[in-house]
């Protein structure tokens, strides 16, 4: 997988610290954890999908510029830290 990244990681647990990584279309979302976590994406406060991160995976995602995304352990978005980095890339593959 071929991966040109557009920014820094950065660490978005739970929705007060969600972020559009500067208005990014596609993300790179990696789970360095033992555990399962999910990554929400969200239009104000409002979740609107989400999608379930294996430990130690790591998925592209599609989404629109003004939305937020972040990790929870919750899948309604709830929990504690998620050891969850994003990061803006290009469209790749």
């Amino acid at each position: 997988m071929l991966i040109k990244p557009l920014g820094t990681s950065q660490t978005l647990d739970l929705i007060e610290n969600a972020s559009d990584l500067d208005n990014a279309k596609c993300v790179l979302a990696s789970n360095g954890g033992e555990q399962k976590r999910f990554v929400l994406l969200a239009e104000g406060s409002t979740i609107v999908a989400s999608v379930c991160l294996p430990r130690y995976s790591m998925v592209k995602i599609r989404k629109d510029k003004a939305q937020k995304i972040f990790a929870a352990q919750g899948q309604a978005g709830s929990g504690d830290a998620t050891n969850v980095t994003f990061t803006k890339i290009s469209f790749t593959d």
